[in-house]
């Protein structure tokens, strides 16, 4: 037997949880004649009678009344599961399931969780901090968080979430003994805090912006570490440079333990990207997540549009010199005699 067709099923119980087809198509707004087709091509396709109809009343077989008692609990957990799926749409609620590398994690998993998990009561969130690729779609996630990521993958959709500033800081102390840089390539001669788990010795290239040209400077340290409030910390303690998320700093820049650098300079800020499934309409709890962090990502101090706290003294302009007094200018080269310029020949006398 082929399947049965759920709209022809679905109006047999209609008609007879209502008791006849007239109050059935007034309740489904599904035509009288709809119906009574639908039942025939149903009573067809099983090859028995299901209702014996009069002008007054219905009377079910007994085929019919085994279809329905089967068919009428299976249809309503059907509708059940069409709302639940519905409610999705429209309320956040369920698991969201996030990949993010470590440093979203440093971002996201203090207040910025707590508040939204605060927003959402029915949502349960679960992150996977990770720098490894993950496939989005086969291992169950709902959104990939990634720093600028390109879109490689066309069953992916991509959106940009915002940035956070990035600010080069050092500690006060560190300045007193090597002295402030004035130019991004004035760090080859610092200790600079490097990003990363290889040997610092290796440096790395950091981007600088000026005049709307990139610059980009090799820099070297003794010190990296792939925690970025570890380097922060090891900058307050006066080891050295470090370039990051200016948010992360807040606190230390408050109270006077970092001071920012190279200010003409800015460093690119750093961009949020989500990546989800590509579908016709992203569940709720994954539109409430994106909604959320691109408004906090867009807000202070996670968007740091300004420091807070002391500020490292911008480079002085450069001054003109002063003109050296007459006795110290030096002198021109004499003028040549007018024979020697001729030649050797005795200008002509007059």
């Amino acid at each position: 037997m082929p399947p049965l067709d759920l709209n022809n099923l679905r109006a047999f119980v209609d008609v007879v949880e209502r008791g006849g087809v007239r109050d059935a198509a007034r309740a489904s707004g599904v035509p009288k004649s709809t119906l009574s087709r639908r039942l025939a091509t149903l009573e067809t396709q099983l090859g028995t009678r299901l209702i014996n109809r009069t002008t007054r009343r219905l009377r079910l077989t007994e085929g019919g009344r085994l279809l329905f008692e089967r068919c009428a609990p299976a249809l309503a957990a059907v509708g059940e599961a069409a709302a639940a799926v519905d409610e999705l749409q429209r309320e956040p609620r369920g698991l969201l399931r996030v990949s993010a590398p470590p440093t979203f994690g440093q971002l996201f998993l203090g207040e910025l969780a707590a508040e939204f998990l605060e927003r959402y009561a029915d949502v349960r969130l679960a992150i996977d901090l990770s720098d490894r690729h993950v496939d989005v779609v086969a291992e169950g996630y709902d959104v990939a968080l990634r720093s600028g990521a390109a879109l490689a993958d066309s069953s992916l959709v991509r959106r940009d979430l915002g940035a956070t500033g990035v600010r080069c800081l050092a500690s006060p102390r560190y300045l007193e003994a090597r002295g402030e840089p004035r130019t991004p390539r004035d760090l080859e001669r610092h200790e600079c805090l490097l990003y990363g788990s290889a040997d610092p010795s290796g440096g790395q290239t950091w981007a600088f912006e000026a005049g709307g040209r990139v610059r980009h400077v090799r820099v070297r340290g003794r010190f990296a570490a792939n925690s970025l409030p570890a380097l922060v910390d090891a900058a307050a303690r006066g080891l050295g440079v470090v370039r990051t998320l200016a948010f992360l700093a807040r606190h230390e820049i408050a109270q006077g333990r970092l001071v920012a650098v190279l200010e003409a300079f800015p460093c690119a800020p750093n961009r949020l990207t989500a990546l989800y499934p590509a579908a016709k309409r992203p569940s709720a709890k994954l539109r409430a997540l994106l909604e959320f962090l691109a408004q906090r990502l867009s807000t202070p101090p996670w968007a740091a549009p300004a420091l807070d706290g002391p500020q490292a003294s911008p480079a002085p302009p450069a001054r003109r010199a002063a003109p050296l007094p007459a006795e110290q200018r030096p002198v021109g080269r004499a003028k040549a005699p007018r024979a020697a310029r001729a030649g050797g020949r005795p200008a002509p006398s007059r």
